[in-house]
């Protein structure tokens, strides 16, 4: 899938409750995360809506995500970690360090430059983990804010269809308007 925190950010200022009572949110986390951030589905929470909630406001799922390689190449025959992966590294008081995989030692090991601008030569695997986060998908009138590899990558290629949610300005009005594409005429080269 891909995580857009500018959405999620959005969705958040109109519907507090859905934080997942995280410490931080991603891009707080996360200082490198990127607009359009590619992950992986690792575990999926549904849920049950509260009588009490509006029925258009309700939480239906909560998603673990794991970061991924820019390239969405995989690792090397037995090992955990892509060059490019984002991990979390190195016990230090306690606590792991956001960073990233930039390359698999021979020995087992892997260079890990941290987002602090450390580097460390040959962090163990087994000091390493996969940065991962919980979102909470609400049914809301916003944009989605994680959506399909390939929903994206048609986007990327400026391909909309039915289903599809955007925002958009229209004439001279400041004020951003929310829709969803119901249909689409047929295509007539000339």
């Amino acid at each position: 899938v891909v995580y857009f925190h500018q959405g999620h950010q959005e969705q958040l200022c109109d519907y507090p409750e859905a934080q997942c009572q995280r410490a931080q949110q991603p891009w707080e986390e996360f200082k490198l995360l990127k607009p359009a951030e590619k992950c992986e589905v690792v575990d999926i929470k549904y849920q049950i809506p509260a009588t009490n909630e509006p029925e258009d406001n309700s939480v239906y799922c909560i998603l673990l995500l794991k970061r991924l390689p820019d390239d969405l190449q995989g690792p090397k025959p037995g090992r955990k970690f892509a060059n490019g992966q984002p991990v979390k590294a190195r016990w230090k008081e306690g606590h792991r360090f956001n960073g990233r995989v930039v390359e698999c030692n021979d020995d087992g090991t892997y260079v890990v430059h941290f987002d602090d601008g450390d580097r460390e030569p040959a962090e163990p695997e087994d000091r390493m983990d996969f940065q991962t986060f919980p979102v909470s998908c609400r049914k809301t009138n916003h944009a989605e804010f994680v959506l399909p590899i390939y929903r994206y990558e048609r986007h990327e290629r400026n391909v909309f269809g039915p289903g599809d949610r955007f925002k958009m300005f229209f004439d001279d009005s400041p004020e951003l308007f929310h829709g969803t594409i119901t249909g689409m005429p047929p295509f007539h080269a000339m």
